[in-house]
């Protein structure tokens, strides 16, 4: 942000976004400063910061949309396009029951499964990594404590 002087000159004015929220403070307001936006770029002086807004929830969601994906991908796979009639049948004798994962047992299922696997691998770490930052705020925020919830 630049603002004019007395003599009109354009002198560059320290644009900061202050996340601490005090006790008046709600959600609503933080909202209506910042748009909705989950991407900020603020300015301090001639330097530029990014900021990302990131809610740890949403990790948890894309892994379970990754894995019911992927679980449709394996059964659409294995009943149309992998050549064995019985395929259910194989795994029942053997085991005495069947489950979700007979899906996953047969080609071409076995040859997409690890790749797509490995996208919803890496989202349930980022969502593992990011709550513990998450607990980390929570207790600089004195929320909880060393080993039971400040109440």
């Amino acid at each position: 942000m630049t603002s004019e002087t007395e003599k009109g000159a354009l002198v560059d004015t320290e644009v900061t976004y202050d996340f601490e929220e005090s006790e008046d403070e709600n959600e609503e307001d933080l909202d209506e400063e910042h748009g909705h936006k989950r991407v900020h770029v603020v300015r301090s002086g001639k330097e530029r910061a990014v900021q990302i807004l990131l809610v740890v929830e949403n990790f948890r969601l894309a892994f379970y949309i990754i894995f019911l994906s992927l679980l449709f991908l394996c059964m659409l796979l294995t009943t149309q396009l992998s050549g064995v009639e019985d395929y259910e049948e194989v795994i029942l004798t053997v085991f005495g029951i069947t489950n979700i994962c007979t899906y996953m047992d047969w080609p071409p299922a076995t040859y997409v499964l690890p790749s797509v696997w490995v996208l919803a691998l890496l989202t349930i770490e980022a969502y593992l990594v990011v709550s513990v930052f998450r607990v980390w705020v929570a207790k600089e925020e004195r929320k909880v404590g060393y080993f039971s919830p400040s109440l």
